[in-house]
């Protein structure tokens, strides 16, 4: 049996530093060169990050403060799921409120919303699946 611990719990974290890093760079640059402008279906694969960031951040969570005992269960993915739907939920109803205030097209259409939504959804689970797969020997338990 595998006890997750802190070396395990500050893993999640520097990779969700990493991601969240990647992830500022990326946005950067987009806003730097146009790129959002150049190609406006930009903010896909930036969804995709995002979700992976929301990813590790959730399972950072669940493992530090010890919310599900056992992550090879339903239960941890899922907490990755409503963590990354819900947080996701939020960002596109920012993107309609700034619309509506400030006059931009960052909803351009429900279609838009609903791919972003996917993306957000797949990096999350692609870090569950990824610390599902790469820990199956371990047992993923609390002692």
């Amino acid at each position: 049996m595998y006890n997750i611990g802190m070396k395990f719990d500050q893993k999640m974290m520097r990779l969700g530093l990493y991601t969240l890093v990647g992830l500022g760079l990326m946005q950067v640059f987009a806003q730097k060169t146009g790129l959002y402008w150049i190609w406006p279906d930009f903010d896909i694969p930036m969804h995709y990050w995002g979700g992976l960031w929301l990813g590790f951040v959730a399972t950072w969570f669940v493992v530090r403060f010890k919310i599900i005992n056992n992550l090879y269960s339903a239960g941890y993915l899922l907490m990755i799921g409503l963590v990354v739907l819900l947080v996701g939920a939020g960002w596109e109803l920012f993107e309609y409120l700034v619309d509506g205030w400030l006059n931009t097209s960052m909803q351009p259409s429900k279609i838009d919303t609903y791919l972003d939504l996917i993306m957000d959804m797949l990096g999350g689970y692609t870090v569950g699946l990824w610390v599902l797969l790469n820990n199956r020997n371990k047992g993923l338990k609390y002692e």
